[in-house]
């Protein structure tokens, strides 16, 4: 791995994993932060696994500010006091870090990293970072499935203020679901992007094309 080479983080630090505790209360009083394995350990068939992309470079490139990099570090922090209501435990992967602008390296990372969890039996949970985080995502799980001789359609539901079909390239955090269009028709795959909600505050050119299923 290159100096220039996104960076897969083994775990994440102990200290945004922590909370308050209620151990001298009856029944479960435990929350995230003690149920939560940081470092690396044999994953549990099914168990959730967080996975967090820490990247400006899509934002940025979609005339964003920056500060979607320190997305995953805040949301794991929220989420350490959370009651587990039954979980037993989760895994912690660590961080994709992409901090040199190289976009593309850094969605191949995530690729390669949920694949992997993918194929272990594990359940990942992608924490971002901006929403370019559906296309490495996207390309994980896809060849997870071309791996299992699965080549079938894929559901995603996207709950957005923004289609997130910008058609520009490189790719930023506005074009995730074109990106995914066009990886479907090179393989001779429907894609289909059914909208639920107004469309009145988008330019039709940003919203789907003809051909595409809309509701």
């Amino acid at each position: 791995m290159s100096a220039r080479d996104p960076v897969v983080q083994d775990g994440a630090p102990s200290s945004v994993w922590r909370g308050r505790s209620d151990a001298g209360e009856l029944g479960d009083t435990r929350r995230l932060f003690d149920v939560v394995r940081t470092q690396g350990a044999e994953r549990v068939p099914g168990a959730p696994v967080l996975l967090g992309f820490c990247c400006d470079a899509g934002v940025l490139r979609n005339q964003g500010r920056p500060g979607a990099a320190g997305g995953p570090r805040e949301i794991r922090r929220a989420l350490a006091g959370i009651p587990a209501h039954g979980l037993d435990l989760f895994q912690d992967a660590g961080d994709v870090v992409c901090d040199d602008g190289d976009l593309e390296a850094a969605q191949q990372a995530l690729a390669q990293a949920v694949a992997a969890e993918l194929a272990r039996g594990a359940f990942p949970l992608v924490l971002g970072g901006g929403h370019e985080i559906a296309w490495g995502t996207w390309q994980g799980l896809r060849a997870h499935l071309d791996a299992r001789g699965d080549h079938g359609r894929v559901l995603v539901v996207n709950l957005d203020a923004h289609f997130d079909l910008r058609t520009g390239r490189p790719g930023s955090s506005g074009t995730p679901f074109d990106q995914i269009a066009q990886a479907c028709h090179e393989r001779g795959q429907r894609f289909e992007y059914a909208c639920l909600g107004s469309m009145t505050a988008t330019p039709a050119a940003l919203g789907p094309r003809r051909g595409w299923l809309t509701g």
